[in-house]
């Protein structure tokens, strides 16, 4: 198995796991997303949800694009850039 310091990417659902699963709130969450990103480690986003309703939280975590890291919608139906940043 590889060293942590190897991790270069993480993949993450939104509902109950990035997202508290009542709240949709992402501060239970804010730590270790801070951790990602000093370590500069990439987060991709991967949900049932449609690219118009993943947009606004990859806008509120900041997350790269068209280059950086895409989304995966729909339960995987797509892998999409970033809305606007083409």
């Amino acid at each position: 198995m590889r060293d942590r310091e190897d991790t270069r990417l993480v993949v993450t659902d939104l509902d109950g796991t990035l997202l508290d699963a009542e709240t949709y709130d992402l501060a239970p969450a804010r730590h270790g997303l801070e951790s990602l990103k000093a370590r500069r480690i990439g987060l991709v986003l991967c949900s049932s949800k449609t690219r118009a309703e993943m947009e606004p939280f990859a806008d509120e975590l900041d997350l790269p694009g068209p280059a950086g890291i895409p989304l995966i919608v729909e339960n995987g139906g797509a892998v999409v850039l970033r809305a606007g940043l083409l």
